[in-house]
């Protein structure tokens, strides 16, 4: 059980990759974290793991804010992002948390433009259908309904907005942190 005081977050690393004509076009991560890090520094250890994998050279870190940091390398970014856990009990032993985000190609509103993400979970979902309802909110707040989805494989599924393929809603999921947050 997660016995962390007021609001406990878990960190995830995201790769972003801008079109490489260099136009801001880019829509969602080309990789993230299978398993989520209890603190920023592990996530970024992560990011980094994978750009020496990739030959590139060190990460320079900016801070964004609280909530997340970011790292470019020619037309990659690499960025870390916080999100809240789930509240309560797990309904299963999966260790599987979810979260819902909406993308609009080149129009994103967390942490950079260019990555389309406009809206993103700030507390992970215990269950897939917990990270569909909060999009399907979000859809109600935009006037967009009825939701669509479309299973991609086990880890997500997507609804597009008027069959619209810059435009998505997604929800998929990541793995909690091993181990317990530390104190």
């Amino acid at each position: 059980m997660i016995t962390r005081k007021q609001n406990p977050v878990a960190w995830a690393a995201h790769l972003f990759r801008l079109g490489v004509d260099g136009v801001v076009h880019a829509f969602g991560a080309v990789r993230v974290s299978q398993r989520l890090h209890w603190t920023q520094r592990a996530a970024r250890k992560e990011a980094e793991e994978w750009a020496r994998e990739m030959q590139l050279e060190s990460l320079i870190w900016e801070t964004v804010d609280e909530t997340a940091a970011v790292a470019w390398v020619d037309v990659r970014a690499f960025v870390v992002r916080s999100m809240g856990l789930p509240l309560g009990e797990p309904p299963t032993s999966e260790g599987l948390t979810w979260a819902a985000f909406l993308f609009a190609s080149g129009a994103g509103t967390v942490v950079h433009p260019a990555f389309g993400v406009l809206r993103g979970s700030t507390r992970l979902h215990w269950t897939e259908q917990g990270a569909r309802l909060e999009a399907e909110e979000w859809a109600r707040e935009m006037q967009v309904e009825p939701l669509v989805w479309e299973t991609i494989d086990e880890t997500g599924a997507v609804a597009w907005i008027d069959h619209d393929t810059s435009r998505a809603f997604v929800v998929r999921n990541i793995l909690m942190p091993h181990g317990e947050p530390p104190a």
